[in-house]
């Protein structure tokens, strides 16, 4: 019983420590699910206003590109379900992820969650 009360004492420090990255992740994931709703609607809307059938090859590119933006957004939600059990394979892919919007314009973002992920005791609570 006691260990498993350490065991939550740890997860729940390491989820405070964690938190800005946590909040990081959610933000771009949140905002992939907005772009694919986005893209979607506006496909619904041009499907309506263009009288002439649009071709069957650009429907299924952008059907395509909506599912490709859904799923990158549930994958950071797994992401962000690893890191709060704190499995080292999520803190792998917070790094990645948050490298990757580096070079764009959720540099911010990136940054933010790299700081965080790289941090000291962070770092050494995923390497065990």
């Amino acid at each position: 019983m006691k260990n498993l009360l350490n065991l939550l004492y740890y997860l729940e420090y390491m989820n405070s420590k964690l938190k800005p990255a946590i909040i990081v992740l959610r933000i771009n994931s949140v905002i992939y699910f907005c772009m694919a709703a986005f893209l979607l609607l506006l496909t619904i809307v041009l499907k309506i206003l263009v009288s002439e059938t649009l071709p069957i090859l650009s429907l299924l590119m952008i059907m395509f590109g909506i599912g490709m933006i859904t799923a990158w957004a549930i994958f950071v939600e797994i992401v962000i379900k690893g890191l709060k059990n704190g499995k080292k394979w999520a803190w792998i892919m917070g790094i990645v992820i948050s490298a990757i919007q580096i070079p764009s314009i959720f540099i911010v973002l990136g940054i933010i969650g790299l700081i965080t992920l790289l941090d000291k005791e962070v770092v050494a609570s995923f390497q065990k």
